[in-house]
């Protein structure tokens, strides 16, 4: 009796249980699904009005920034580059790939880090759940390192995100790099970034480098 009793009791229960989880599957599906509409969808920004003294205002980042803080928005060259310019230094953007960084490099010509063709960190427009990859040549002057590598990247959220400079809503784009060095040294990194559609850039970086890390901590947009 306690066999017979025990059975259809634990079949109800599991089929109580299993209608219960499909119902808030349901449920969490379509608030995911409202919230994944709910969020938009960012276009390249647009430099052709660019105005002497604005800029952005970063952490001092040694790596990335090359340990200066404010850049200046310069110049679109006439081979399509976003120039920003801190002091001596100044970073390349490719305008017709997503802004992704090229090189920074001292007014002198000598080269601090450069990406060839560029670091495809960046894919326009952005939305949650594009994904994308590429592959780019890397070197730096600080550790004379050079390397190859492939990248993959992924949209994960539409977030607001606190930075010393304020609160934005920003997507989170996660990327895996997976790079080789000499034929014999691989490994592979991951880093975390967040862009604000609403002033136009990155405003945030968490890599498992720490030495690339950085946040927005001030700017001026005219």
């Amino acid at each position: 009796m306690l066999l017979l009793l025990y059975f259809p009791f634990k079949r109800r229960f599991t089929m109580l249980t299993k209608h219960r989880v499909a119902a808030v599957a349901l449920l969490l599906g379509s608030c995911l699904s409202a919230m994944a509409a709910d969020a938009p969808r960012a276009d390249m920004p647009s430099f052709t009005g660019i105005k002497p003294g604005n800029y952005f205002e970063f952490t001092e980042s040694q790596a990335s920034m090359g340990g200066c803080r404010r850049w200046n928005i310069k110049e679109v060259t006439s081979d399509g580059m976003l120039v920003i310019q801190c002091k001596d230094l100044l970073i390349y953007q490719l305008v017709a790939n997503s802004l992704n960084i090229t090189k920074m490099i001292k007014t002198n010509g000598d080269v601090e880090y450069e990406f060839k063709p560029f670091m495809p960190t960046m894919a326009f427009p952005l939305e949650v759940g594009k994904k994308w990859s590429g592959e780019y040549a890397g070197f730096t002057e600080d550790t004379g390192d050079k390397w190859k590598s492939k990248i993959k990247c992924e949209v994960t959220a539409f977030e607001k995100v606190k930075v010393v400079a304020g609160e934005f809503d920003a997507f989170r784009i996660e990327c895996v790099d997976n790079w080789r060095a000499l034929l014999v040294f691989s490994g592979e990194k991951k880093s975390t970034r967040w862009y604000a559609p609403k002033i136009g850039t990155v405003i945030k970086v968490l890599h498992d480098d720490a030495k690339w890390n950085y946040q927005l901590t001030g700017y001026k947009l005219d």
